[in-house]
């Protein structure tokens, strides 16, 4: 068994006391503070797909790349949370974040929890920085660690607005 396939068959119980909800509420409130009218997330490495849920419900159209084919797998049998909003969609496929090719543009593209961190060299962090595909005054939001977002403390310092531009 590939350790992809333990992780996945355990990684919704590892991490059941995390507030994804709370969480995505954040990340939410950020994009729509950088861009307001965003509607599409580019979510590298996805997961099982609970922040995307998340989102989606919120309005958001999220489109996960995930490496594993378990985590994909997991995700597309989860349902979305109710929704007040107009529910946006969530939809996920198997990829590498340093190989993939989407042939469009996002609003925003979001790499929570240690999906950077998992780029160990040089040359695939930057890869994985060529995925980014944002329209022109996109941005991109990413974390580190295993810090819950709806901390006040990580608040000020997990997610930050980065301006990029968008051509070469």
């Amino acid at each position: 068994m590939s350790n992809f396939k333990k992780y996945s068959a355990f990684y919704d119980l590892l991490y059941r006391d995390k507030d994804y909800a709370a969480e995505a509420n954040y990340v939410a409130r950020t994009i729509r503070n950088a861009i307001p009218h965003a509607r599409t997330i580019l979510e590298l490495g996805s997961g099982t797909g609970r922040h995307g849920r998340f989102l989606a419900a919120m309005g958001f159209d999220v489109h996960g790349i995930e490496r594993s084919a378990e985590m994909v797998s997991l995700a597309r049998a989860a349902s979305c949370p109710p929704s007040s909003e107009t529910a946006g969609s969530f939809c996920c496929e198997v990829g590498d974040i340093c190989t993939a090719n989407l042939g469009r543009t996002f609003d925003a593209v979001i790499a929570l929890f240690h999906v950077m961190s998992y780029q160990t060299t040089n040359q695939a962090l930057q890869a994985a920085f060529q995925v980014v595909t944002l329209r022109q005054a996109g941005c991109f939001c990413s974390t580190s660690g295993t810090g819950r977002l709806s901390s006040r403390r990580d608040r000020r310092s997990a997610l930050r607005k980065l301006p990029m531009s968008t051509t070469g």
